[in-house]
Parts: structure tokens; C-alpha cells; sequence
């Protein structure tokens, strides 16, 4: 396959990215001999076949920017047709998480039930209570917890 060469010139600040287009390579050297015959239908195509494997998002987007490098490197050199690497879009990466990062509503009623007193000071945290709230935090990647610490000081 004659991109080869140009894989094997890549700089070594170019190494993390080039394990990942050498993959797409090898996927599309078994289709075509030459990159010269690379479309964005292509690299579509391999996108869509890491998307079924389970890829997340991220995984995705490093894989886009490791083909935008490499093309562009390609395109430099008249490796292979100009404009893939203008072509190649990343996937939409969410700003936060779909799960929640607060407690759950079970743990939410046991807190609720929990409470007792009448006065603003009975029910009011006490410390030993909020330092576990604080550990709990810490295990679940939870800030409302460690929030409710410091108000609680």
C-alpha cells in the first residue's frame, strides 16, 4: 500500500495519533492499494463501524482528530485527496453526564426520615453525620454533598 511511507515519516509528536490512523489503515488497505482512493465516505464508514463496536464519544473524537491529523499530513504531502481533513467531523461530546450526580431519591427519604427534632438545631447536620456525607461524596464523584458540608460548618 503506498501510504505506508508516510506513516513511517510521521514526526514523534505524532506518535499517540499514529496508532490510531495505522488501525485505519490496515482496515482500509484491505479494501484499496492506494489512499489516493480515500473518501470521507470512508473514514464514514469506519466512524460508524467503531460506533456499533461500543465506542463512547471520546473515544470518537480522538480517533477523528488522529484522522485530521494524519490527512492533513497526507494532503501536505500529495499522499492523498485534498480536503479529507476539512471533512472529518468529531462527534458531539456532552458537556455532563447522562447519570445523576447527586444522591438518589432512596437516599434522599432515608436523609428526610432520619431528622428529627422540632428545633432549627435538632435538625440541623451534625458533624460526624457530615463527614460521612463528605466520604460518601468522595466515593460517588458527588459535590452537593460536600457543599452541604460547608454550609453545615
Amino acid at each position: 500500500m503506498r501510504c505506508v511511507p508516510l506513516v513511517g515519516s510521521l514526526q514523534p509528536q505524532y506518535s499517540a495519533n499514529s496508532s490510531r490512523a495505522i488501525g485505519f489503515l490496515k482496515w482500509f488497505g484491505k479494501r484499496h492499494d492506494s489512499l489516493g482512493f480515500v473518501s470521507l465516505h470512508h473514514i464514514d464508514d469506519i466512524m460508524a463501524s467503531k460506533r456499533e463496536e461500543g465506542w463512547s464519544p471520546r473515544s470518537l473524537a480522538a480517533q477523528c482528530q488522529a484522522l485530521r491529523s494524519f490527512f492533513g499530513y497526507a494532503e501536505i504531502r500529495g499522499g492523498c485527496v485534498p480536503g479529507i481533513p476539512l471533512g472529518i467531523r468529531s462527534p458531539r461530546i456532552p458537556k455532563y453526564e447522562d447519570r445523576s450526580k447527586g444522591p438518589t431519591w432512596a437516599e434522599v427519604r432515608t436523609l428526610i426520615e432520619s431528622a428529627s427534632g422540632a428545633s432549627p438545631n435538632e435538625l440541623r447536620p451534625k458533624p460526624s453525620s457530615c463527614y460521612s456525607d463528605l466520604r460518601a461524596a468522595q466515593q460517588r464523584g458527588c459535590r452537593t454533598s460536600i457543599e452541604r458540608f460547608r454550609l453545615a460548618r
